[in-house]
């Protein structure tokens, strides 16, 4: 393996788990101070996390359409790809399935 592949896993790896810890309510700066420790510079710790705020923030606004045409986008190429025959297509049907309903049930509560 390069070096720059090693580098490149190792970020995915913090990226990773810096969104596990904000997922299970870890505080910003726990988050930042455990990435910096795994190698990171504080810029990027900081980046990982502006970026995880930034999409908890858009996903909370969101009225459910994007959800729902994502949700419809993943299913129509599940089911094109169950009728040619893909067996993990089904994957893309169930994820599809679900963004669909989770973006009508969000649709239904919005204001």
């Amino acid at each position: 393996m390069s070096e720059a592949a090693g580098s490149q896993r190792a970020q995915d790896g913090a990226y990773a788990l810096g969104i596990e810890m904000m997922d299970r309510g870890e505080t910003p700066a726990a988050v930042e101070k455990k990435l910096v420790e795994m190698g990171l510079t504080p810029e990027a710790a900081k980046g990982i996390i502006a970026s995880y705020s930034g999409a908890t923030a858009q996903a909370e606004s969101s009225d459910g359409k994007s959800q729902i045409q994502l949700g419809a986008v993943a299913l129509g190429l599940g089911i094109v790809g169950v009728f040619f025959g893909s067996v993990t297509s089904w994957l893309a049907v169930v994820v599809g399935g679900a963004n669909v309903a989770m973006g009508w049930s969000k649709k239904r509560r919005a204001p």
